[in-house]
């Protein structure tokens, strides 16, 4: 039995948690050590410009909120308002839903809009076989399956699946398909069909890898100029006939 006489002061440090909790201080400078502090249908109100603040590991089951438009999902998600913070895939932010929603992937890298997605330096536009791809290091857009528009080809060409070329440099613009091709420039164009052109300027019409022939046998009309002068080609020059 402690002796009352004794002077280590425990009487007087019963009066002083006495007087804390007579005065609902009993928690002030408090320290819990390997324990818990547990609330049962309580309320823990923090007023007067209070701060919760804490290290270590938040673990929250259920549901919650915070004042606002705030609130903690499961799975470390926080909604504010229409947005989504979530650490699912390293990190994620959903600004609305649907066609219109816009989610940008701190993981993947990635920022979607809608049906629009930034990755790296590409914009991928649309879905499936009609998708466009905008590459922004090298300019080249692939569009669906069938086209792709080059700056670095010939001034800027629309190439096409199937080998074809349209395509606009400093000096003309042309079309090419296998081994035929037409060029208009400012001065000239160009028809050419294998080894064998025709070339039209403001003066003459040339025709290039047609043989010249001593007979008129076999020739034939294409048409006439204006002052009746008979423009003719053979058929044999033409290589047409062996």
């Amino acid at each position: 039995m402690a002796n009352l006489n004794d002077n280590s002061g425990w009487i007087e440090d019963i009066k002083r948690q006495l007087a804390r909790i007579k005065s609902g201080a009993f928690l002030e400078n408090a320290s819990i050590s390997d324990g818990q502090l547990r609330l049962i249908r309580a309320v823990l109100l923090l007023q007067g410009g209070a701060l919760l603040k804490g290290e270590g590991t938040f673990d929250w089951t259920g549901p919650g909120s915070i004042a606002g438009d705030w609130e903690v999902l499961g799975g470390g998600v926080i909604r504010v308002g229409g947005v989504l913070i979530s650490p699912i895939g390293g990190g994620r932010i959903m600004i609305g839903q649907g066609p219109v929603g816009i989610i940008l992937d701190g993981g993947a890298g990635t920022l979607t809009m809608g049906n629009v997605r930034l990755e790296g330096n590409k914009i991928y536009v649309g879905v499936g076989t009609n998708q466009i791809v905008i590459d922004g290091a090298t300019g080249v857009a692939h569009i669906g399956t069938s086209m792709t528009l080059d700056p670095s080809t010939d001034g800027g060409a629309a190439l096409f699946s199937n080998g074809s070329k349209l395509y606009s440099n400093p000096s003309a613009i042309g079309l090419r398909n296998g081994s035929s091709a037409v060029t208009v420039g400012d001065a000239l164009a160009t028809l050419l069909a294998g080894s064998k052109a025709v070339q039209m300027s403001q003066d003459e019409v040339s025709m290039l890898g047609i043989r010249e022939v001593d007979s008129l046998d076999g020739i034939t009309i294409l048409g006439l100029t204006t002052t009746n002068e008979v423009v003719k080609i053979s058929p044999e020059a033409a290589g047409l006939t062996p």
